[in-house]
């Protein structure tokens, strides 16, 4: 089964995740990199866990993946090969270690993965459901099952900031010569919430909005929010600060 598919920026290339073994007997699933004039396969790569999503960097170079087991990844899109994680030690999204009293990672038991809340290492505890490169190619967004929208460095690995949400959109504008604006709006339950992102911005939201309804899906264009819910309303939202 084909869970997603992207687009390159450039139109020539497409990414489709599903979940078919890559190899057979195996548990890592496929993702594959298609020539859209040729209809032929450049490269599959394998990630353990079901591919649920996949998106391209905006110069088509790099993919991030994220999958159930809550691993988010980045690959190089010519070859297949995995640049690096953006999530636990073991690379795979769960924690499959335990901890002593003093905090050490002792090896797991018969393979069995087992999250422990006392493990000393960050990213998403479940599956991710969605993945986005921010338009410069710096930054990862990824939101999960886990009720966390995470914030990542593209060239460290680095998790940057960790907020509560089950939706995200990531809204990018030029503010003056020397710096970039950029906001992360999340959504859950009934709630909107909008924050700056950056090195000195707060970490309490600039903004927040309540909706009728529970919301399933927020975009944005300029200064212009959309925000859908479960049950039908379809609400615009006008936030001059983004573009001011």
């Amino acid at each position: 089964m084909v869970n997603s598919a992207a687009f390159s920026p450039n139109g020539k290339r497409v990414v489709s995740v599903s979940g078919d073994p890559h190899y057979e007997y195996s548990d890592e699933y496929s993702v594959r990199i298609w020539d859209v004039d040729m209809g032929a396969e450049v490269c599959a790569l394998a990630q353990p866990g079901m591919v649920v999503m996949a998106s391209f960097s905006p110069d088509g170079k790099r993919i991030v993946t994220g999958s159930e087991w809550g691993a988010v990844k980045l690959w190089n899109a010519e070859t297949g090969a995995k640049i690096r994680n953006l999530d636990t030690h073991n690379g795979e999204g769960l924690c499959i270690c335990e901890v002593d009293q003093d905090k050490n990672l002792k090896e797991d038991r018969d393979g069995e993965r087992i999250i422990h809340p006392g493990c000393p290492v960050f990213g998403h505890s479940d599956g991710v459901h969605r993945v986005k490169f921010s338009d410069d190619g710096t930054l990862v967004m990824s939101v999960s099952v886990d009720h966390t929208v995470r914030l990542w460095d593209v060239a460290s690995g680095t998790q940057l900031r960790v907020f509560t949400g089950d939706r995200f959109a990531l809204v990018e504008f030029p503010s003056g010569e020397r710096r970039r604006a950029r906001y992360v709006l999340t959504a859950r339950h009934y709630t909107l919430l909008i924050y700056e992102v950056g090195k000195y911005a707060a970490a309490a939201p600039v903004a927040c909005f309540k909706a009728p309804q529970h919301i399933s899906t927020v975009r944005c264009r300029g200064a212009t929010i959309c925000v859908g819910c479960y049950r039908g309303p379809v609400l615009f939202l006008s936030a001059p600060f983004l573009t001011a």
